[in-house]
């Protein structure tokens, strides 16, 4: 089980990793290579996070939308409701 926990991804862990690749290349301490093999790297790291960020989105959305709908249906019972009410009834 500890493997699955390893395994999966994190957000601010990449973000972090990212911020230490983009020190290192930027101190120009490094050769062409190893700057090279960071950037690479950091590339993958960039769609990782890409793909955690719009997958995260499609999640909001559809929670909205629920959140919508039934918004929508509570004012359609709340709209019947007040038409039968006191204050809904026929004109005098």
């Amino acid at each position: 089980m500890a493997d699955k926990k390893n395994d999966a991804f994190n957000l601010e862990s990449a973000m972090d990793e990212l911020a230490k690749i983009t020190e290192q290349i930027s101190a120009g301490k490094i050769g062409l290579e190893e700057s090279l093999r960071l950037y690479e790297k950091g590339m993958v790291m960039v769609g990782q996070c890409r793909a955690y960020l719009d997958a995260a989105e499609k999640r909001i959305k559809v929670i909205a939308e629920g959140q919508n709908e039934l918004k929508v249906e509570h004012l359609s019972v709340a709209e019947m409701k007040g038409s039968k009410g006191p204050a809904g009834g026929s004109p005098a």
